[in-house]
């Protein structure tokens, strides 16, 4: 991926993006398993992929900085099985600012994006997100339709390290049902 200043504070980019994927995402009684019909179910996918996804960044204002952005994401072709793994194009955009504050940096944002490309109605597609940091320390919290997510980011120079907790509703399900995640990064800059 890459960046460019156009003029004063307007920013064009553009990233790319090669997967392949193999992955099983089925549904099934496990007692399905031991017929011939499921001698299959856990058989895995394929897909691979590539996009080309150009996006624009503006910002505005000396002391909120507020920002614009927009991004084609998932422009490209794919090829392999996708009625199960889906990646429609999209367009995304954010709104967010960054207010004065005394102690560290505050960073606000309303996204419009698909996670999981379930959503019936607009208002499921737009989150709400915020990061606070002080020093090495970020605090950051998400919340949209579907779930909530929040944890702790650190940085000293080039080694780096989070947490992150995510609960999120799983769409098309028949009852609510939640996945509850943790992701753990540790990092080092090169």
């Amino acid at each position: 991926q890459s960046g460019y200043e156009l003029f004063d504070r307007f920013f064009v980019g553009a990233q790319v993006r090669l997967t392949n994927r193999e992955y099983i995402r089925k549904r099934f009684l496990l007692i399905q398993l031991a017929t011939e019909a499921g001698k299959n179910l856990l058989k895995p996918q394929k897909q691979s992929a590539v996009y080309v996804e150009p996006s624009f960044l503006w910002e505005v204002g000396d002391d909120w900085k507020y920002r614009f952005a927009a991004m084609s994401a998932n422009t490209g072709s794919t090829s392999g099985n996708t009625k199960d793994l889906r990646s429609d194009p999209e367009l995304q955009v954010s709104l967010g600012m960054s207010p004065p504050f005394s102690y560290g940096k505050l960073e606000v944002s309303l996204d419009y994006r698909s996670l999981n490309y379930g959503e019936n109605r607009p208002q499921e597609r737009l989150g709400l997100g915020a990061l606070y940091g002080f020093g090495a320390m970020y605090i950051m919290g998400g919340i949209d339709s579907n779930g909530i997510s929040g944890g702790t980011y650190y940085t000293i120079e080039t080694i780096n390290a989070g947490v992150l907790y995510s609960s999120t509703r799983m769409l098309g399900e028949e009852k609510d049902y939640y996945t509850q995640t943790v992701y753990v990064q540790l990092g080092w800059q090169i």
